[in-house]
């Protein structure tokens, strides 16, 4: 069995098994001691659209240029291709997704489930009064609800879940005392707001200081929230013995802006392709009979990780397909030499870009530098930073690195131009090694 929680709006830096230590998250930390946890897990757009490429195992620059090679040529788009889902098919595997976000049953990939279930979302998100009432806790409770329903048509031996919450982009419901337990003596009050704010603050504006710490201390107050409903599910997951059995994941498609870049939120369909929207959890909990509580506890894996990649190490985890493993067709590359410890086979190149095909915004990221290239066709200057040691990005070294940062455009123009595999490229120790 394979059960999948994505939660969108949900940064890495966020959690207490990636480092924070402000933010209290101790059923996920819990998670991620009985579990693989990739540290450097990134998404390929900043927008929902990375699960395309979860559910594809084809990376955004990869759908990109099939559907630019469509619209010059008289074949048709194939970005209808749903490799996991059918992938499964083929192996007499059931799919269900299930979700309170109707807009990614919009994508052709979810199609290809054999149900798809939704629910509601608060059209008017008000903050509750208690956890009980909260969407949260409505999202978990029918989750579980449809796990027990889908189990009880099919062989839950070979059934896939994916349960895909809006959470932290859409609804802040979390009763306010949740927001409170982050407010120290003298601190400003937490924002009271239940619809997540989404803003473009001009570069030639500061942000106030006292509302910035009370949207954070709303963000971390839904956090904890979200910390407290997935114990919850996980205890049913475990008193129901569907854990026993089953490769449980925890990831999200992008993270959420707080005012780090000038932006919060998604105003307008905007975005940054900076840490705190492309740094995302992913953690990967192996069944019991696999080591779940052993073998694969409390595991690091530093390899840089993409959506794409899910896909192609389900595929080979699970031996759905003889032969694959790292030799994927696509832009992606398995995982499991990585989960096993082995270097060799694993991805040395991450790569995001703008969901406008107009704005043509991109990242490109190796384990020792990030280089974010806004307007590519213009002539912006670049970013360039240090990693994995600024965090924040607050520190760009473009000018003081010229070679590096040619480097990394040339590599990104090949990718973008589709001459090069990003998930295939070795680099030189320049680009590897942290500085």
């Amino acid at each position: 069995m394979l059960i999948v929680l994505s939660i969108d709006g949900l940064s890495a830096t966020t959690l207490g098994c990636y480092g924070n230590d402000w933010v209290g998250t101790p059923a996920i930390d819990a998670l991620a001691a009985e579990s693989v946890l990739f540290d450097f897990a990134l998404t390929d757009t900043p927008s929902l659209k990375a699960l395309r490429s979860f559910w594809s195992g084809r990376s955004a620059v990869d759908r990109h240029l099939a559907d630019e090679r469509a619209a010059t040529s008289s074949s048709e788009a194939d970005g209808g291709y749903s490799a996991l889902p059918v992938t499964l098919k083929s192996r007499r595997w059931a799919s269900l997704l299930f979700t309170d976000d109707r807009s990614i049953l919009q994508f052709p990939e979810a199609a290809a489930f054999d149900e798809q279930v939704s629910m509601n979302a608060p059209a008017v998100p008000q903050t509750a009064g208690e956890a009980g009432a909260t969407h949260l806790a409505a999202f978990f409770a029918n989750a579980a609800e449809t796990i027990d329903s889908f189990n009880g048509e099919t062989d839950a031996e070979n059934a896939c879940m994916w349960l895909h919450a809006g959470s932290l982009a859409t609804c802040w419901d979390a009763p306010l005392e949740y927001r409170h337990r982050y407010q120290e003596e003298g601190d400003p009050s937490p924002m009271e707001l239940a619809a997540p704010p989404h803003q473009r603050i001009a570069r030639d504006q500061s942000i106030d200081p006292d509302d910035l710490l009370g949207l954070r201390r709303a963000y971390a107050g839904q956090v904890a929230l979200l910390d407290e409903m997935l114990e919850t599910f996980l205890s049913f997951l475990h008193s129901t013995g569907k854990l026993t059995n089953a490769h449980f994941l925890l990831l999200a498609p992008r993270g959420f802006g707080l005012g780090e870049h000038h932006l919060i939120g998604y105003p307008g369909g905007e975005f940054e392709l900076h840490e705190e929207y492309l740094h995302v959890p992913f953690l990967w909990r192996f069944p019991d009979e696999l080591g779940g509580d052993d073998r694969h506890a409390a595991e690091h894996v530093q390899a840089l990780v993409q959506p794409a990649d899910l896909t192609a190490t389900v595929v080979d985890i699970l031996k759905m397909a003889s032969g694959q493993g790292n030799s994927w067709p696509y832009d992606a590359v398995s995982l499991a030499r990585a989960i096993r410890g082995e270097a060799s086979g694993c991805r040395q190149l991450a790569m995001a870009i703008s969901p406008d095909r107009q704005q043509r915004d991109y990242a490109i990221r190796s384990a020792a530098w990030h280089l974010v290239q806004r307007q590519c066709n213009t002539s912006e200057e670049p970013l360039l930073f240090a990693k994995p040691d600024d965090i924040r990005e607050k520190n760009n070294v473009a000018e003081l690195c010229p070679q590096v940062v040619r480097t990394l455009q040339d590599l990104a123009r090949q990718i973008i131009s589709g001459g090069v595999v990003a998930s295939r490229q070795a680099l030189d120790e320049a680009l590897t090694e942290p500085h």
